[in-house]
């Protein structure tokens, strides 16, 4: 995963505008996305989309952002891109029901793999699984999960960036930690990423 490439135009500014301003702009959104591309891509990731589709979400999110950049409020940055990234992947979501691919990985088809990656793949199908396991969930149990007890925000801060009363978000989140203890079957959560209020 790599940050898209920055023009004057891919960041929003016109051709004609000052050299050192169009490369002080870059260097902001730069910046910007350096700090905020892992969790777009988990925020991806973990909306039920393959690897291959987390990336190429990333990459349309961040050239959102460098379009939008200035109408991004100060504060409110993880809230902003949570919201553009949920939207891209249910993009991504509805274009793959249209097609019917099967977006699933057949690592049967794989050599054997050498002794030292075996703990590699090992930790790739586990997060697979995760992922297609909240896959499953709702979406809205699905996004207060993963804000919670990936991404460690409070349910105030949660509250605030869906637009929901604090109370709902925990009803949602004690839904969803049932509905992912009973894809999961063999599989423990513990709920120690949110933080307390």
């Amino acid at each position: 995963m790599s940050l898209p490439r920055l023009s004057s135009e891919s960041v929003g500014m016109p051709p004609r505008e000052h050299p050192a301003a169009q490369e002080h702009r870059a260097a902001e959104l730069e910046e910007f996305a350096r700090r905020h591309l892992r969790f777009v891509w988990r925020v991806a990731r973990h909306s039920g989309l393959s690897q291959e589709d987390a990336d190429d979400a990333t990459q349309k999110v961040m050239l959102t952002v460098m379009r939008h950049f200035d109408a991004i409020e100060p504060g409110s940055e993880q809230a902003y891109l949570y919201r553009v990234t949920r939207n891209q992947a249910r993009r991504v979501h509805r274009t793959q029901a249209r097609r019917r691919e099967d977006v699933t990985e057949d690592l049967s088809l794989r050599p054997a793999q050498q002794p030292q990656l075996d703990s590699l793949l090992e930790r790739r199908r586990a997060h697979d699984e995760l992922c297609r396991i909240l896959g499953r969930l709702p979406e809205k149990l699905r996004e207060v999960f993963m804000l919670f007890e990936f991404e460690g925000w409070t349910q105030s801060e949660i509250s605030a960036a869906l637009g929901v009363a604090q109370g709902t978000v925990a009803s949602r989140l004690r839904r969803a930690r049932e509905g992912f203890q009973k894809l999961a079957g063999h599989l423990t959560t513990s709920p120690s990423g949110g933080r307390d209020e």
